[in-house]
């Protein structure tokens, strides 16, 4: 009996320091990808400020096929959003604020408590697009619990985003091949010619006038 409360008294000092010292633990991450896709800047910005276009290169799709999203009226730009939900997490995810061809920064919310953001930065390059994907916060004393055991978050949460910029740029070089797209920027037409033809005619014969005219 005196052997048992040893090893209670013995786990619960463990509990008590394992608890501590995840407790005292910095909290806070910045993991990030970076990639070039060979594609105009506006198209990239476009594919994926585009909640709709997710489910062709978000990564979490490929491990897990039960996943399920819902899209509300606005799927792009700010105020944009979705819900998804899954055997492996639950969440959703908005847009907060964006500068066009630049950056997005969302807010993501996975129910455990803290809302981590999502950002994305895009840059020219002579070959194509650069594209971060990143994302920042401070984990809770559950989450980084659940990191410890995991290995960490950067070694799970890089491969994934690695993972989906090359999905990404995938799947917007396959749209290219199917569109012809040419970026022009903003292009200034003259004046035209136009065509046209001016009669008269009382109420009474106005559709036999009509017809008269349209058949020229």
């Amino acid at each position: 009996m005196r052997f048992l409360k040893y090893i209670f008294f013995l786990l619960l000092i463990i509990i008590i320091g394992v608890s501590i010292y995840i407790a005292t633990l910095d909290g806070s991450y910045n993991v990030k990808q970076s990639k070039i896709i060979k594609a105009p800047i506006e198209v990239v910005f476009n594919v994926v400020n585009d909640y709709k276009s997710w489910e062709n290169w978000d990564p979490w799709y490929e491990i897990d096929s039960t996943i399920v999203a819902s899209f509300p009226k606005i799927t792009s730009g700010v105020g944009a959003s979705y819900t998804w939900s899954g055997a492996n997490s639950n969440g959703t995810i908005k847009t907060l604020s964006l500068i066009p061809n630049k950056e997005i920064i969302q807010q993501i919310d996975f129910g455990t408590g803290s809302t981590p953001e999502v950002y994305w930065k895009f840059s020219s390059r002579n070959n194509g697009t650069e594209i971060t994907w990143g994302m920042k916060g401070k984990s809770n004393f559950m989450e980084k619990l659940h990191w410890i055991t995991q290995g960490g978050i950067e070694k799970n949460m890089e491969p994934m985003y690695k993972r989906g910029l090359d999905l990404l740029n995938n799947y917007i070089l396959k749209e290219l091949e199917k569109h012809s797209i040419e970026i022009k920027g903003v292009v200034d037409y003259g004046g035209g010619y136009y065509l046209y033809q001016t009669t008269s005619s009382k109420i009474n014969d106005f559709a036999i006038k009509k017809e008269k005219m349209l058949a020229i």
